[in-house]
């Protein structure tokens, strides 16, 4: 590993080649002299900056971003490869000897103890996956940190459904304090939760007949405990998951709601 960091646009072509050099020579090297030989496995170690992408790390992203598409390379043509993307490793190693764990700590890494970071590499190579990352990661102060993660890309990631449904709560709330009337608060009700049962049944919410029954939309028993965690954070209606699928549709849902809310 070679590391300089700085800003992209300070970055000379000489600095980047120099980063870029450890990982990716050395990657293209092991390749080729093993590339005949019977491998059990082919391991290189990329890091979570090329999964998240990081200030100042650009060559570095790109180093390790390199190394996992040379393991796909290989898969693709037969060969034994894994690629797994380390967080912070604790006890040992760079971020320890260089006095870096209250920052990665304040970036939102937590530190992976040694024994544990083996554990999963034995976990990964009998489960003959492509590439992997491992790490502790508290994606909403990471999110503060880096802008990217809030990319749709990232729309998937532990804590981005948490993160959104605060947005959503707060949204909710502004502009039903501002609506008057009942007829366009029950319509604003609707449309919020129609986005919701959209995204629990992982679909466009323009394709959500709110005249459908519940089930019928494939709203499982399981969806519905997500459906209700949902409600209860948006709109603070602690719903019974019985009481929801009773309500038949969204449109008898919304019903349902706008009567609570009112009162």
């Amino acid at each position: 590993m070679h590391l300089d960091d700085a800003p992209l646009a300070e970055m000379t072509a000489e600095r980047f080649a120099a980063v870029l050099a450890a990982k990716t020579r050395g990657g293209d090297v092991l390749h080729a002299i093993t590339r005949d030989r019977s491998l059990d496995f082919f391991v290189v170690y990329s890091s979570l900056a090329a999964l998240v992408g990081n200030l100042h790390q650009a060559p570095y992203a790109a180093a390790n971003l390199h190394l996992e598409s040379l393991v796909r390379a290989r898969r693709a043509s037969g060969l034994p490869g894994l690629a797994l993307a380390w967080g912070g490793i604790g006890e040992t190693g760079y971020v320890v000897r260089s006095g870096l764990t209250a920052s990665i700590a304040h970036s939102g890494l937590g530190l992976v103890p040694p024994d544990t970071a083996c554990d999963a590499l034995g976990r990964f190579l009998s489960r003959k996956a492509v590439s992997a990352a491992v790490g502790y990661v508290d994606w909403d102060r990471m999110g503060r940190i880096l802008p990217a993660l809030k990319a749709p890309r990232f729309a998937g990631r532990p804590g981005s459904a948490q993160a959104d449904s605060r947005d959503a709560t707060e949204d909710f709330r502004e502009r039903f304090a501002r609506t008057d009337g009942e007829q366009e608060r029950k319509a604003l009700i609707g449309d919020t939760l129609t986005a919701l049962t959209a995204a629990v049944l992982q679909m466009p919410p323009d394709r959500v007949d709110r005249g459908a029954h519940l089930a019928d939309l494939g709203l499982d028993s399981l969806m519905g405990v997500e459906l209700k965690a949902g409600l209860h954070r948006v709109f603070g209606c602690d719903l019974p998951v019985m009481e929801l699928m009773a309500a038949g549709s969204v449109a008898g849902l919304t019903d349902r709601l706008h009567r609570a809310l009112k009162g």
